[in-house]
């Protein structure tokens, strides 16, 4: 019997709840609260969980640790892309985000005080030149490293009913 789906629609709502919040937290210029930038995650990660859940109940709960487990990572993987194709649509509506990245950067390797201005200025050379590659890099790695993690989680909690059929020559 062929299993119902429902990672396709739990990673619309995932992707849409974490374009409206990135888009909500740069116009309240809130990106450059200490944090503020991982909320997107927060819903995304309920729903990864919630899939799971969901994507068991669907099934009559006649799902495995693996079934559940391969929808959550499914739900990731298309939410990784989307949101990597979202981050290089971010640089071009809002070039200013590199400027504000590489400014609250340098404050906070200032505040540290850990490198020299020298060291601090060749590093933040660098990453003005790699800068859109690290973002959208670390944009997908993110989504799909979290998504693992919480597809793990939902296929643990999620109901099962499996019944391993016994059979008399097994014995």
């Amino acid at each position: 019997m062929e299993k119902k789906n429902t990672h396709l629609k739990f990673a619309m709502i995932s992707v849409a709840a974490s374009i409206v919040l990135s888009l909500i937290i740069h116009l309240l210029h809130a990106e450059l609260v200490m944090g503020m930038q991982y909320i997107v995650y927060l819903p995304y990660f309920a729903l990864v969980i919630f899939n799971g859940i969901s994507y068991s109940k669907l099934n009559n709960a006649n799902v495995t640790f693996g079934n559940v487990f391969m929808s959550g990572f499914k739900l990731s993987a298309i939410v990784c892309g989307i949101m990597a194709a979202w981050a290089i649509a971010l640089l071009f509506i809002f070039p200013e985000i590199k400027e504000k990245t590489m400014e609250v950067s340098r404050q906070t390797m200032q505040q540290k005080n850990t490198a020299t201005d020298d060291q601090i200025e060749m590093g933040m050379k660098i990453v003005e030149k790699g800068f859109a590659f690290i973002f959208i890099i670390g944009t997908a790695v993110g989504y799909l490293f979290w998504g693992t993690i919480c597809s793990l989680i939902s296929a643990a909690v999620a109901k099962k009913n499996l019944e391993i059929p016994v059979s008399g020559d097994n014995f």
